[in-house]
């Protein structure tokens, strides 16, 4: 029955760790690991049942954290309001029938007032015939959207795994160097 709950604890902490802000499953394993420090000179099972707890929950957080799925710094700017970022398109475009499509390893990113220098990847849906190549850097503007899920397909998942967290679609760019 103990299993049952430490695998329980666990998969709590994984559900926690992806729907909040990724610093606090940091704090989650101190206290967890003051808790268990705490609790190690009791020798009441229950204690350290409880100590065994908080510390798989600690574990499920830390592992999703972790993940390449949701460990984006690009998290807190995806789905909110427009932003400016600049980085350099890091692989030859890919060219579709009415877009062609970057992938910008991105240096910063600007809200307002506020530049934050930063490394993560999106991917910029451009117009098919924009002059944009390998290697050049770009100023991009628009609003950074979470890559859909559709039928049994994740592009999200999909882009995740090449380092891709984030879309922008019809932003607005600039060229800064070639």
């Amino acid at each position: 029955m103990t299993l049952i709950y430490l695998a329980l604890a666990w998969l709590a902490g994984i559900a926690l760790g992806a729907s909040w802000p990724r610093p606090w499953p940091v704090w989650l394993c101190m206290v967890a690991a003051g808790g268990l420090t705490g609790f190690l000179g009791r020798h009441e099972r229950g204690w350290r049942l409880a100590g065994a707890l908080l510390a798989a929950v600690a574990l499920g957080a830390l592992r999703i954290s972790l993940s390449p799925l949701h460990a984006s710094p690009l998290r807190p700017y995806v789905d909110g309001p427009a932003v400016t970022i600049e980085g350099i398109v890091a692989s030859a475009p890919e060219v579709r029938a009415t877009r062609s499509e970057l992938v910008l390893r991105v240096e910063s990113v600007a809200v307002g007032e506020e530049t934050r220098p930063l490394r993560d990847a999106v991917l910029v849906r451009v117009p098919r015939e924009s002059p944009c190549r390998y290697g050049d850097r770009l100023r991009v503007s628009g609003r950074l959207a979470t890559p859909p899920e559709t039928g049994g397909f994740s592009y999200r998942h999909y882009l995740a795994r090449r380092g891709i967290h984030a879309i922008v679609d019809r932003p607005q760019v600039e060229r800064l160097a070639e």
